[in-house]
């Protein structure tokens, strides 16, 4: 009988144990396949930390090269504001001297116009001067003559006499 129960006990420990191997190994093969999908796991998360890191790095080179053309317009740009802020200046400069220039030559001209209608003036009243002398001279040579004739006259009406 005690060899029985012992048989029994054995039995149920033979089988408690093989229960608990039985266990053991499923969960070793869950703890295969758990390290297998986490290796997996940590294989694509570090491939894909590798891509960022190239992603990342490319990006960097990138907004370097756009950060130096950036630079590059902004000094172009403020060259060409700089220029054209001189030239502006010089040409504000050249409008001033054309319109002192102008101011003087219009200055100028009004002066030669007073003097040519004064020129004119005295032409013209040179002109009536000599042409009241001439008509002055005619006059008096006019008068002469008729005092020449006059005398002739005198003369012959005193010969006839």
């Amino acid at each position: 009988l005690k060899i029985g129960a012992a048989q029994k006990e054995l039995n149920e420990c033979l089988k408690s144990v093989e229960e608990a191997e039985k266990k053991l190994h499923e969960k070793k093969q869950e703890r295969e396949v758990y390290i297998s999908q986490s290796t997996e796991a940590l294989a694509k998360l570090q491939e894909g930390m590798v891509q960022q890191s190239a992603e990342k790095e490319r990006l960097m080179v990138q907004i370097e090269e756009s950060q130096r053309e950036l630079d590059t317009v902004k000094k172009r740009k403020d060259e060409r504001l700089t220029s054209l802020r001189t030239e502006l200046e010089e040409s504000r400069g050249n409008i001033e001297k054309l319109e002192e220039e102008t101011a003087a030559v219009t200055a100028k001209l009004r002066e030669l116009e007073r003097e040519r209608l004064k020129a004119l003036k005295a032409e013209a009243s040179r002109r009536q001067e000599e042409e009241a002398e001439r008509k002055q001279k005619e006059a008096q040579e006019a008068a002469a003559k008729a005092a020449m004739k006059s005398d002739k006259k005198g003369k012959k009406d005193k010969k006839k006499k």
